[in-house]
């Protein structure tokens, strides 16, 4: 599944608009038109009712909007997860000690390393 596509379903729906919802995409009104009806026709549902002056989201649009921003807002996250992980900063670290390590200094240092690095788990 193309995220442009869901992209430009999203502001279709936010606009009510495809002209203005073209507009704000940068691209002109029938290509936005065409990738509307694409994404219509992969889904195999209508997501919009259009008739010459209106445009309003079918049941399956409206339901389906929070899906798909929930989506985007996931796929928008892999980059600065990404980062993260390259940086040592989230990622899972597992542990192994011997009995005869420190449990005085174990905890403290698993606190301090847990609030420097919140994103990793151990």
């Amino acid at each position: 599944m193309d995220l442009h596509l869901l992209r430009y379903f999203v502001t279709v729906a936010e606009e009510m608009h495809f002209g203005c919802a073209a507009a704000r995409l940068t691209m002109t009104q029938p290509p936005l038109s065409q990738a509307i009806r694409a994404l219509e026709d992969a889904l195999g549902v209508a997501l919009f009712v259009r008739t010459k002056r209106t445009v309003e989201l079918t049941p399956v649009g409206k339901d389906l909007l929070p899906e798909v921003r929930r989506l985007l807002s996931q796929a928008d996250a892999l980059r600065p997860l990404a980062q993260s992980l390259v940086r040592g900063e989230a990622g899972v670290l597992s542990l192994a000690f011997v009995s005869t390590a420190d449990y005085g200094l174990l905890p403290a240092l698993l606190r301090e390393f847990g609030a420097r690095y919140p994103g990793v788990r151990l």
